[in-house]
């Protein structure tokens, strides 16, 4: 499915980010180009994971305060499930033609980030980043507000009926938590404005940081 030249920008790229990963790199090119959609953006985010462990410790918070209150966790969807919703959304040719655009995408981004943070460490300016400025460098997408020829490309549309599907009666059954990243928030497709099409009201409740 990829041209020759292009294989080799791949190849390149995956060992580039993952260190000469042999098993890596002998996984994610056996790969159909939509599974690698989801799997470059992963690998780059693999990469600086080691670089943002104030964002691990907010999630190993959460779990961690349900395991001693004895809470449930669960996810909304399984590998198959996310796995479906990208091999639905998206064509060979079109899941070729955005794995590249990532890996350009991605290269430029890490070029731009060693630029300023040369820039950062010549000027000492000591100023330490945030726990949002960290999450948003782990590049984690999931292409809200984005298609590819009118089709549900990242299956945002997909997902949000599976999820649909479960959230109810976890609301109606039991008291529950659902974590969800910023752009379910703010956006249409997001899961907030779902429910609310649904007829559930939602609410902004203020938080107040604690030292517990």
């Amino acid at each position: 499915m990829l041209k020759p030249d292009q294989y080799q920008q791949l190849v390149k790229y995956i060992n580039f980010k993952s260190g000469n990963n042999k098993d890596v790199l002998n996984n994610l090119v056996k790969m159909r180009p939509q599974l690698l959609v989801m799997a470059i953006p992963m690998l780059s985010g693999a990469q600086l994971a080691s670089e943002t462990s104030e964002v691990q410790m907010m999630d190993q918070g959460l779990l961690q305060a349900a395991a001693a209150k004895g809470m449930q966790k669960m996810g909304l969807e399984d590998a198959h499930e996310r796995s479906l919703a990208v091999l639905n959304g998206l064509t060979d040719k079109e899941a070729v033609r955005q794995v590249l655009q990532e890996i350009k995408g991605q290269s430029s981004k890490q070029t731009k980030s060693n630029k300023r943070r040369k820039t950062k460490n010549n000027a000492q300016n000591g100023k330490k980043e945030t726990g949002r400025d960290q999450y948003d460098a782990l590049q984690i997408h999931y292409y809200f507000n984005r298609s590819i020829k009118g089709n549900d490309y990242g299956g945002v549309q997909f997902r949000n009926q599976l999820w649909l599907g479960k959230i109810p009666h976890l609301l109606e059954q039991h008291c529950s938590l659902i974590c969800v990243g910023l752009a379910h928030l703010k956006t249409k497709e997001g899961l907030i404005q779902q429910l609310r099409q649904l007829g559930y009201s939602v609410e902004t409740i203020p938080m107040t940081a604690t030292t517990d």
